[in-house]
């Protein structure tokens, strides 16, 4: 018996818990902190809670009282594939990071009728009238000062709603693919035909540069047979000083203008010897026969 007793209390304890928790919470509002609850009475602001606790408020359960909580932490959008078309109409798609705060709760709900939403179009709207005065390259090269454009502009407006805009960043420039296969086939193609430029003026510097060796070389060589006639002539000059030594030079030149494949040649016999031409009639082994 006191066993059921026991589960009985246990299992009636359980179940009033969360009917009480339940009814707490129709009954009492809970304010965090940085948070401000606005309680509205036909649609009216009849009271505003700032201060962060739990506050017994019985009225809540009347069907025609509404609680707002609105936050005023500093917090952050962060607006992902935003498509815009630059000055060029070349097609991009950008991310934009923003940080906020709400200030003026009473503005944020009555100025506008949802302010996140308000918020997204006011950007989306910015940053298409200032991006699209840009080309690709000022888009990328110029980020800080288009962020800051960006940030005048949405925060000049959300002030009006109570919203103070701490910054706003422009992110993830790129372009959408289609565009980007085209761009980089264009790059290609630049990049052939660059190619082939270089290839043309290199070969024709070449070409260029070969003639002129050429003409050097040319010009070296005729310089070189010009002066060989003058220092065979010093040559000569000295050589006769030395007439033994000349008599024996014109003997090997006579030589050496003898080609031994297609004559015979006889020299050095004495008057009283057999005479050259006798000599040539005497018949002679060939080569490679005995003798």
């Amino acid at each position: 018996m006191n066993l059921i007793t026991f589960i009985a209390g246990f299992v009636t304890l359980a179940l009033l818990i969360p009917l009480a928790y339940g009814i707490m919470h129709i009954l009492t509002v809970e304010v965090e902190d940085e948070t401000t609850a606005m309680i509205l009475k036909f649609g009216r602001l009849a009271q505003t809670l700032k201060r962060p606790g739990l506050y017994f408020y019985p009225q809540k359960m009347l069907p025609w009282v509404k609680v707002i909580d609105i936050s005023q932490q500093r917090d952050f959008y962060n607006y992902r594939n935003i498509h815009i078309n630059d000055n060029n109409g070349t097609s991009l798609v950008v991310d934009l990071w923003i940080e906020y705060q709400v200030v003026d709760p009473n503005k944020a709900l009555f100025e506008v009728e949802d302010w996140q939403q308000a918020l997204r179009n006011l950007v989306l709207h910015a940053a298409t009238s200032v991006l699209c005065t840009k080309d690709l390259q000022q888009i990328l090269t110029s980020r800080n000062e288009i962020s800051e454009l960006l940030f005048k502009d949405v925060a000049n407006e959300t002030a009006r709603w109570g919203i103070d805009v701490k910054n706003v960043l422009l992110k993830n420039v790129a372009m959408v693919p289609e565009v980007s296969r085209q761009m980089l086939a264009t790059v290609a193609a630049k990049l052939e035909r660059a190619k082939a430029t270089i290839d043309e003026e290199g070969r024709l510097r070449i070409e260029q540069l070969h003639a002129k060796t050429e003409r050097q070389v040319a010009a070296l060589m005729a310089e070189a047979k010009g002066q060989y006639p003058i220092c065979v002539g010093r040559a000569y000059k000295k050589l006769k000083t030395e007439p033994r030594v000349f008599r024996i030079y014109e003997q090997l030149f006579e030589l050496s203008q003898v080609n031994p494949n297609r004559m015979v040649y006889f020299d050095g016999f004495e008057r009283s010897s057999i005479r050259s031409l006798d000599a040539a009639m005497v018949a002679t082994p060939l080569i490679g026969e005995g003798v």
